[in-house]
């Protein structure tokens, strides 16, 4: 690299710590803040500098483009080639780093790598599967590193890998740090989020130690036992939620039990594909449709075409208040749905605190549509009777 000027962040010590460790499995469990992400990127870049192989796993494509955008910047000048399709830059070392997505299915096939960076691991859902299924065997013939960095999301398969470091196994690292390790975080930020939030949000978003049943409403057990086949019984009521920007249009029907009997999930497509596939399957049969933002001329189509419409709209009050229906009727068992997208949702759901009190919402780059309409659906059959319904939302 001849005449060529690299400029790296300045790791610092913790992050420092973990980049020059020796073990092969570093488990990172931090706050956030903390410098997880970044420390990742320096860990890749360095070894595509020394002409390895190296492959950066994020939970979903948004959190992955966020990385791949950063480490291009960071590494342009040495960069002999991209490949925006396979998300794979080649640099002028001969050294190498893909990017993958977890949703896709098994990340990493067919590849040798020198190390493997998981990105937001407290994220991914079938972390068991992504490291013993895909990571470890494409790092098996170089005997390669694997890192896996986030912040927890109560004691799940994350945190299980976190304690292997932790009960004496000599191939593994586990770090635990918090966001007031990274020095570029003011301190009277970090008080200011003690003093506003609950202890154990507080415990786990900034120290970065997990929540014990996590913060999730609805809760594991409860989810589990609502998990069922898709219901061959008609529709007795519709939810929708509709997209916006980069979000998923789901339609969600109930059957007379409150089961799941009817599923779709879209998204990209133009208003009037979405308006008449929502009027197709909703018909006369009473639907809650979600009409925040543009979603109110819809809703207002829909009214015309269906007749038995009634829309929600998204504030701060009214989803706290639709979602401790939802959670009532998944802890009593009232409602039904099938494996897949729905409960991955529901499983990531989490509450969030601030100094105006508690709202509910998906993890950062993740989804919660399939949570909405699924809600919207429960509240609905709430509110009809006899096919009429009595209530209106605002």
């Amino acid at each position: 690299m001849s005449g060529v000027t690299l400029t790296l962040p300045q790791p610092h010590r913790g992050q420092l710590s973990v980049i020059e460790s020796g073990k092969r499995f570093t488990v990172l469990m931090c706050g956030r803040r903390w410098g997880k992400t970044t420390c990742g990127q320096e860990i890749v870049a360095r070894s595509a500098l020394e002409g390895g192989s190296a492959a950066w796993i994020a939970p979903t494509y948004k959190l992955l483009s966020e990385a791949w955008r950063s480490v291009t910047a960071t590494l342009k000048p040495v960069i002999s080639s991209v490949n925006v399709q396979e998300r794979r830059i080649t640099l002028i070392t001969g050294g190498v780093i893909d990017f993958w997505s977890a949703d896709t299915p098994d990340p990493c096939r067919g590849r040798d790598y020198d190390v493997i960076f998981v990105d937001e691991a407290g994220l991914i859902r079938n972390l068991n599967d992504v490291v013993y299924g895909a990571a470890m065997p494409t790092l098996a013939k170089r005997r390669g590193k694997l890192v896996l960095g986030g912040t927890p999301k109560g004691q799940g398969e994350f945190y299980r890998f976190y304690l292997l470091g932790k009960q004496g196994d000599a191939d593994w690292l586990s770090v635990n740090g918090t966001t007031e390790d990274n020095p570029f975080i003011p301190v009277e930020e970090i008080r200011r989020m003690q003093r506003m939030m609950p202890p154990d949000i507080y415990d786990q978003e900034v120290r970065g130690i997990p929540i014990k049943g996590s913060a999730n409403p609805f809760g594991q057990s409860a989810i589990d036992a609502c998990v069922k086949p898709l219901s061959d019984l008609p529709p007795v009521v519709f939810g929708v939620d509709l997209a916006q920007s980069t979000d998923w249009t789901v339609i969600v029907g109930l059957d007379k039990h409150g089961d799941t009997c009817v599923f779709e999930r879209f998204q990209h497509r133009p208003w009037p594909e979405t308006m008449g596939r929502v009027a197709q399957l909703v018909g006369d049969t009473p639907a809650f449709v979600d009409s925040t933002g543009v979603g109110g001329p819809i809703v207002a189509d829909l009214q015309r075409r269906c007749g038995n419409v009634t829309g929600f709209v998204f504030t701060a009050p009214s989803k706290k208040d639709l979602m401790g229906t939802l959670a009532l009727a998944i802890t009593g068992g009232t409602v039904g749905f099938p494996a897949g997208e729905i409960v991955q949702e529901l499983e990531s759901f989490e509450a969030v605190y601030s100094a105006s009190g508690v709202s509910y919402s998906a993890p950062s780059g993740l989804h919660d549509d399939c949570v909405c309409a699924l809600a919207l659906a429960v509240k609905a059959q709430g509110n009809v009777v006899d096919g009429e319904v009595f209530a209106s939302f605002v």
